[in-house]
């Protein structure tokens, strides 16, 4: 369970961990925390504040709700656009398709461009078209990364110590 402070350094920090850990052997999860009003403001804190001021049943509380990655990054995208505007509703379909079509198992992206269908209002196949086309996107430009580095023939002539690198290669 992922739980760094509730600021933008925090969901920044969250968001590295996520790519780290996305294909690890890990179910990894997210705890959010909500802001502690002080004087009519929100402000942030972090675990160790939120159990001082809350206590440790409240925390237990907010840890058995974590959600899991994917859900942390919906919510992150969702966020940030007024899905009452049509605009804002094509932009998240093209940045959430972009976070779905990460996901390497077939099942859980169907799933979740469903539930991400559902919050844009859009069909559910729009919705799937967008990923696809993402997918593919994805796909092929990791094919061209692949054949550009296995064309360079100088690349694995390189010693692996970074002590002893050619200067010219040819």
């Amino acid at each position: 369970v992922l739980c760094y402070d509730n600021d933008n350094a925090g969901k920044i920090a969250t968001e590295r961990a996520l790519q780290i850990l996305n294909n690890s052997e890990f179910s990894v999860k997210v705890l959010r925390l909500p802001r502690r009003m002080v004087d009519g403001e929100a402000v942030k804190q972090d675990a160790d504040d939120f159990i001082k001021f809350q206590g440790a049943d409240a925390f237990e509380r907010l840890l058995s709700g974590s959600e899991n990655g994917i859900e942390f990054r919906m919510a992150q995208v969702s966020g940030k656009y007024d899905l009452g505007d049509d605009q804002s509703r094509i932009a998240y379909c093209a940045e959430i398709s972009e976070v779905l079509c990460q996901l390497e198992n077939a099942v859980e992206r169907e799933v979740y461009t469903v539930r991400a269908a559902e919050l844009a209002h859009i069909t559910p196949e729009a919705m799937r078209l967008e990923v696809q086309r993402a997918f593919k996107r994805r796909m092929a430009k990791q094919r061209k990364a692949t054949e550009r580095r296995e064309l360079t023939p100088a690349i694995p002539a390189q010693p692996a110590a970074r002590s002893i690198r050619y200067k010219n290669l040819r």
